[in-house]
């Protein structure tokens, strides 16, 4: 308890740790094949959006005004990486606004990295 408190006040932010006077019950193994299954749907899930991002990226080409698809932002953004939305407006030379406007960033983005949203 002691080291909890030597990082902060913590009860000024509402946190109150109360100790556990006993082990927790281990996982059944019904808790372990929900746990397993669920991450396991998480990644497949994940990597299947990967792999069209990077089909999405193979077909596309670099995004222009009168050429903004899925295909090529994801194209561009496996190019620059994850760069955002400010990134992408910076390298095409363009306002934040005007690629706002155009939507898709974050999506492709997420589609195209290799991290895990949730």
């Amino acid at each position: 308890m002691a080291s909890i408190r030597k990082c902060g006040n913590w009860s000024r932010a509402g946190i109150h740790p109360i100790p556990h006077r006993t082990a927790l019950p281990p996982y059944t193994e019904t808790e372990w094949d929900r746990l397993v299954s669920t991450c396991r749907a998480i990644v497949d899930d994940t990597y299947s959006a990967h792999k069209h991002g990077l089909a999405a990226a193979n077909r596309g080409t670099i995004p222009t005004h009168e050429r903004w698809t899925e295909d090529n932002l994801t194209w561009l953004l496996a190019r620059l990486g994850p760069v955002g939305t400010p990134g992408v407006a910076d390298y095409l030379g363009c306002s934040l606004n005007a690629v706002q406007k155009r939507r898709g960033v974050p999506d492709a983005s997420a589609r195209i990295s290799r991290t895990f949203r949730s």
